[in-house]
């Protein structure tokens, strides 16, 4: 079975119960990343130091690089903040916890659920908190995950009332936000305790073939030439 989640890996699952069998039961290798023609860098790869970037920014005396100048006075006043109030600030963290949602370590024995946290700013009973995307606006997956990062932050800070979630998409310098009370968490939570259960203790995982479930999946054929995956969309019939 899959013993932890997270909201990429629950993603897959819903998506397609077959992929995620292959991914983090079996654990097929998956290709190597190839970069897009037209590209320098893979879009997944380009995410990681736009990320780093982003961190060491707002921890050190170093420059803002180019592609996160549409924020240019948020990652400042984000700078500022941390160097003025850090026990306020939650900067790029790895938030595990277990089915009982206490918090844990990332690889203890009960690590049930993971997160990573990009940017969090704790002001009294309230919290901003901000995710940096470098790819497209795609809201109903993005709402959902700022749901998630709401959820563990108000069990993770019990003194907080209210958290708004905020998505940055440092190429367009378009947001995304969100607001939810206390009370909001406590609902939104067995919504998603309802969901991870299913997950984490799922021990068939049908296929969901589509174009949409299949055109990124990463196992239409390996790197070793061998297809895994029989129940694919035929592109070809399209």
């Amino acid at each position: 079975m899959i013993k932890a989640w997270s909201m990429s890996r629950l993603d897959v699952f819903e998506t397609c119960p077959h992929r995620a069998n292959l991914q983090y039961v079996l654990k097929i290798p998956q290709n190597p990343l190839v970069v897009p023609e037209g590209k320098d860098e893979h879009p997944m790869l380009r995410g990681l130091r736009v990320h780093d970037a982003a961190e060491a920014f707002v921890k050190e005396d170093i420059l803002l690089i180019d592609e996160l100048k549409s924020f240019e006075a948020d990652f400042f006043a984000a700078r500022e903040l941390y160097r003025t109030t850090p026990h306020n600030c939650v900067v790029e963290e790895d938030w595990a916890f277990n089915d009982s949602w206490e918090a844990t370590g990332w690889n203890s024995d009960d690590t049930w659920g993971r997160l990573k946290l990009d940017l969090g700013i704790i002001d009294d009973d309230y919290m901003d908190i901000v995710d940096y995307k470098t790819g497209k606006k795609y809201a109903p997956k993005h709402i959902q995950q700022g749901q998630l990062y709401a959820i563990v932050s108000f069990l993770r800070f019990p003194q907080l009332e209210n958290i708004t979630t905020k998505f940055w998409y440092v190429d367009s310098g378009d947001t995304l936000e969100a607001s939810y009370t206390k009370l909001q968490g406590k609902v939104l939570k067995d919504g998603f305790d309802n969901r991870a259960r299913a997950m984490t203790t799922a021990t068939e995982f049908p296929a969901k073939s589509s174009a949409y479930a299949c055109r990124f999946c990463p196992y239409g054929e390996g790197k070793d030439g061998n297809k895994y995956c029989k129940y694919r969309y035929s592109f070809n019939n399209t």
